[in-house]
């Protein structure tokens, strides 16, 4: 078989490099149609679709099952170096959870997950001291206040908030406490209420 370049001769005619004609040494009789795409389709709509056998869908089930366990979401895995750490800040260092997360790179909803969980049960044998330092202003009033207050109302059922302040104030020279504060110290820390009287 030899190689032969074929042209266009200007007027739409392919022609070798001799000026010849082209002209194709594959007899065209040889291809045969074997089918059409008529008759494709009319054999396809004539044959009813497979059923599906049962292992095909025990094993589409199986494969759902696999596609749906490798949607699931990342969890961070962390580190028990990074528990003490979180724990020591909130403990030792009397940071919130939020706070504490903050600081290492924990999401909050973690954070307050694992304080939760080591309040409801702890997991080792140590005990974690609890804050003991209290965080503001500490308070105006304080348990001497409060006995006095108990002896005063006791003796003194019909007194309202003017004479305990004013009664407290006698008693503890020095001290300046406002009625807003007073109320809230005798109903929250003294369990103390107090009722209007109805005369008739």
């Amino acid at each position: 078989m030899s190689v032969r370049f074929l042209f266009e001769d200007g007027q739409g005619h392919i022609v070798d490099e001799t000026g010849q004609d082209y002209f194709d040494d594959n007899d065209p009789s040889s291809l045969e149609t074997i089918t059409s795409y008529n008759q494709y389709t009319h054999l396809k709509s004539s044959i009813p679709p497979a059923k599906p056998e049962k292992e095909n869908q025990e094993t589409n089930t199986a494969n759902k099952t696999e596609c749906k366990e490798v949607r699931r979401t990342h969890y961070n895995k962390y580190k028990d170096t990074e528990k003490e750490t979180f724990f020591f800040l909130i403990y030792e260092k009397c940071m919130t959870a939020g706070k504490a997360g903050t600081v290492m790179g924990i999401p909050r909803r973690t954070a307050y997950e694992w304080l939760k969980r080591d309040q409801e049960d702890p997991q080792d044998e140590i005990q974690h001291r609890r804050c003991t330092k209290r965080q503001g202003r500490p308070p105006l009033l304080n348990e001497n206040h409060k006995q006095y207050l108990i002896r005063f109302m006791n003796q003194n059922p019909l007194a309202g908030l003017n004479q305990a302040l004013e009664s407290l104030l006698n008693q503890f020279p020095g001290l300046s406490v406002s009625k807003s504060t007073l109320y809230n110290f005798m109903t929250k820390e003294c369990n103390l209420s107090f009722k209007k009287a109805h005369l008739q």
